[in-house]
């Protein structure tokens, strides 16, 4: 089967759940997800967390108080070569 089919088995899985078939809505959103492993909707229906990418914790700090990017953290942007020009060209005016 294709996996576009994965939102159809949702739902038949949404309307197991709402006839009082928990059962057999866990079966079709298993379905779904044997289509495609990825879709975070089906996970919701199932109340499972949505598997992750296997990166380690960022962590980010603050920076310190008072540096608000003044003095030597100042932005070093070069904006010589930023400028920007149009020249209007109308037709009949050359």
């Amino acid at each position: 089967m294709h996996p576009r089919w994965a939102a159809t088995l949702d739902a038949l899985g949404h309307a197991c759940r709402k006839l009082g078939q928990p059962e057999e809505a866990l079966r079709w959103h298993e379905r779904a997800l044997a289509l495609r492993p990825g879709r975070a909707p089906t996970y919701a229906a199932i109340d499972q967390e949505i598997p992750q990418f296997p990166f380690g914790p960022i962590l980010i700090s603050a920076p310190p108080p008072g540096d608000a990017g003044d003095g030597d953290r100042a932005d070093q942007t070069d904006h010589s070569d930023m400028s920007m020009s149009f020249e209007l060209s109308v037709p009949g005016d050359d």
